[in-house]
């Protein structure tokens, strides 16, 4: 799943892929892709020296096809390592960073990405404090950093005006305007 991952280019988000939510498994889709050209570059090496399996002693054959296997996988993995576009930076974890694993293409669920960090989308928060657990969770009364004295509701994704303030216009539900209620 590695190799078609990074192959044919597809997000892990849409996917539904916690990246840091496994520990046994880790996305790798570089190391998926490595570990595809190595098995066809050992193939290849193989096949050629397979031709040459009657009439040489196997201890020869066996030596030529793992070196040849060897050799031409380390050319392809060379070439591919400096054709490839390396990342001007990488995005860091609020708390440390997290050394290159976190980018546009991994980012988890309800994660984005602000100068430079990665925080948890408005209404959010961390599951834990731990630098490489990138998971979050929605948080009823989180306020909200985008819209003053709005606050995250008990159901997910839904506002409410924070105590003593009322929708400017609750007929449309995406204007967040807040007006403080009028003391009688």
């Amino acid at each position: 799943m590695n190799l078609l991952g990074s192959m044919l280019g597809y997000s892990a988000q849409p996917l539904n892929f916690d990246p840091a939510g496994h520990q046994l498994v880790p996305y790798t889709p570089q190391g998926g892709f490595l570990l595809g050209g190595f098995t066809v570059c050992m193939l290849v090496g193989t096949g050629i020296w397979g031709v040459a399996a009657r009439v040489l002693p196997i201890r020869h054959v066996l030596r030529g096809a793992l070196v040849t296997g060897l050799v031409l996988f380390c050319a392809v993995a060379g070439l591919g390592y400096a054709l490839s576009p390396q990342p001007t930076s990488a995005l860091a974890h609020p708390w440390a960073e997290l050394q290159g694993q976190a980018s546009a293409t991994l980012r988890p669920a309800h994660v984005e990405e602000a100068n430079g960090y990665w925080q948890p989308e408005d209404g959010y928060d961390w599951t834990a404090a731990a630098q490489d657990d990138l998971r979050v969770r929605w948080k009823p009364g989180l306020a909200s950093r985008r819209h003053p004295h709005v606050v995250a509701s008990d159901e997910e994704g839904e506002w409410e005006a924070d105590a003593g303030y009322v929708w400017v216009d609750p007929d449309r539900p995406k204007d967040y305007r807040v007006r403080p209620v009028a003391a009688r």
